[in-house]
């Protein structure tokens, strides 16, 4: 076992959803969400944050980098909901998972950016 896999070992469980486009019971197209993976690990890394008040309602915007084994299929797009720890129940927005490899990337992850609203 290398090290990064024990790294990534210790990390959170999570599920991941994927848009699927379908359509109601009326025949008007409809965007939905369906499980694409089931307990996968991850480590979330909390990057920068935002805090706003608008109509008299405050929001915390969190970005985050996402940490998952090399080859496991994450898109943008795609939703992260962790089943454990600080983030739990919480839904992850995959917005960029080109970051993927690279030489300044941990060998052995795959990294993407993900953005929730707590």
């Amino acid at each position: 076992m290398s090290i990064d896999s024990m790294r990534i070992g210790h990390g959170t469980r999570c599920r991941t959803t994927r848009p699927t486009n379908t359509v109601d019971d009326g025949g008007s197209p409809v965007e939905t969400f369906n499980t694409h993976l089931s307990s996968v690990t991850l480590k979330i890394d909390r990057q920068s944050g935002e805090e706003s008040i608008r109509y008299r309602r405050e929001t915390n915007r969190q970005q985050l980098k996402c940490f998952f084994q090399k080859g496991t299929d994450i898109l943008e797009g795609d939703r992260i909901i962790p089943q454990e720890g600080d983030w739990e129940g919480k839904t992850l927005d995959v917005q960029d998972s080109s970051a993927i490899g690279g030489p300044t990337r941990p060998l052995g992850y795959q990294v993407v950016d993900a953005e929730v609203t707590v």
